[in-house]
């Protein structure tokens, strides 16, 4: 069975839950976060492309600026990711 998807938006999280492992800046938090996500659910899809511009431009496309339409890109990967090859 799948569960639905999950996306983490880096500037919205409260990073304090990391106790020990807290950073002090948000980019180190993100990776520690990610880092514990994957250990404790080695069989999770774990999808990258819209953690970076050209990633966001891509699902996009050319006409959608990633700044304004960032949601939209996350409801189509989340569809992909649904999509049986």
């Amino acid at each position: 069975q799948h569960g639905g998807a999950l996306r983490f938006e880096e500037m919205a999280l409260d990073f304090r839950g990391l106790d020990d492992d807290l950073e002090p800046s948000r980019v180190r938090n993100m990776m520690r976060l990610l880092e514990r996500l994957r250990a404790t659910a080695p069989r999770a899809v774990f999808d990258e492309r819209l953690m970076r511009r050209a990633g966001q431009s891509q699902l996009l496309g050319p006409q959608l600026p990633p700044e304004s339409h960032l949601p939209e890109a996350s409801a189509v990967l989340a569809v992909a990711l649904r999509t049986p090859r």
